[in-house]
């Protein structure tokens, strides 16, 4: 959803740019270079984010993984203990 929200921030930035080429008459103006860094910027930051959340997504499958293990360790101590009452006894 974030990545979505920042691209459609980037087609802004295109609409922009599209715009003021118009008033300018496709003339090169100190707003194009503006509008550029800009454009620059904020595709640095989009990609920035796009790293950032899949390392999130990584994150979360690790938290996943670790805890579906930890499950299964809590099980096998469980039927462990039940077996070493049984053999106790």
């Amino acid at each position: 959803e974030l990545g979505r929200h920042f691209q459609s921030r980037q087609e802004n930035i295109t609409a922009l740019t599209e715009k003021v080429s118009a008033l300018t008459e496709g003339q090169e103006s100190p707003e194009h270079s503006e509008i550029g860094q800009l454009s620059n910027q904020w595709l640095e930051l989009c990609h920035q984010i796009n790293a950032l959340l899949s390392l999130s997504e990584e994150d979360q499958q690790r938290a996943r993984d670790y805890h579906d293990r930890v499950s299964v360790v809590e099980v096998l101590l469980d039927k462990f203990t039940k077996e070493w009452d049984n053999l106790a006894r």
